[in-house]
């Protein structure tokens, strides 16, 4: 039966959370191939913005990169 609603998958959306996991953990996987050796792919890092505004937020972005320090290179 196709879905109702455009653009949504309702096998997908029942499903989501193992859908989206999965996908994370690939699309970590092939962004870190293509990353210069002292950048890394990391899933569920959490990320702090400080702004000029008193609010602090807190984001956990799907995949962060991040530049390993010059000492622990050789480790992934």
């Amino acid at each position: 039966m196709k879905s109702p609603f455009h653009g949504m998958d309702p096998y997908l959306e029942e499903h989501w959370g193992d859908v989206h996991h999965r996908f994370i953990t690939y699309a970590c996987d092939q962004l870190q191939e293509l990353l210069p050796g002292d950048l890394r792919a990391r899933v569920e890092d959490r990320v702090f913005v400080e702004a000029d505004i008193p609010v602090r937020r807190v984001f956990v972005p799907d995949v962060r990169v991040y530049e390993v320090p010059p000492k622990s290179r050789k480790r992934h």
